[in-house]
């Protein structure tokens, strides 16, 4: 019988290997690359707030994003995972000291922190996954705490990886939520058509 979450899980164990398996000067060297084509993103020079993630596992690092945002003038604020509800808020940061360990091992923001809005439209959400595909979707670690806090985020939803990190087409449900931009190291792909 066919299972939706079985088949998601065997993705991520492939994933989670393969970006095991990258070599840290290229993942250094994509990270870099990321984050320079984000900045150079419309979207990026318009939005006043800009929602990052700290990465973990092998992640692309984009905390280089804190600094240029915040020196272009921009708000910006980190997820804090509620494990009771399985629900996310973001919270404004103004120094990488604010973030501590906290849920799942990832630093993450004071509960006491400022919440940003998440209906106003002028903020970009930087998302983390294992992979994409071709329309947008993308699986992360099966948690669901960016698809529930996307479900009504207006602002612009970008996703990150690595280049070689993308299939034809991902397992999702009606709960899964797209990416409306992919940003790899060699290059940013637009979802706004699929």
């Amino acid at each position: 019988m066919y299972s939706l979450k079985n088949e998601k899980d065997k993705l991520r164990r492939e994933y989670l290997k393969k970006r095991e398996e990258l070599d840290c000067e290229y993942r250094k060297n994509a990270s870099y690359a990321v984050c320079k084509r984000i900045t150079s993103l419309i979207s990026y020079r318009y939005c006043t707030t800009l929602l990052l993630y700290c990465p973990v596992n092998c992640e692309l690092d984009i905390l280089p994003l804190f600094e240029i945002a915040i020196c272009d003038g921009k708000s910006v604020a980190f997820p804090r995972c509620d494990k009771a509800r399985g629900t996310m808020n973001f919270h404004f940061v103004t120094d990488m000291s604010e973030l501590k360990k906290g849920a799942y091992g990832i630093r993450e923001p004071a509960e006491d922190l400022p919440v940003y809005d998440k209906k106003s439209k002028d903020a970009i959400c930087i998302i983390p996954a294992l992979v994409y595909d071709k329309k947008g979707y993308r699986l992360g670690y099966g948690g669901g705490y960016y698809d529930r806090y996307l479900s009504d985020f207006k602002g612009t939803k970008i996703g990150t990886g690595f280049s070689g990190f993308t299939v034809s087409k991902l397992p999702h449900s009606r709960y899964d939520t797209k990416c409306e931009v992919l940003v790899t190291e060699k290059g940013v792909v637009s979802f706004y058509e699929n």
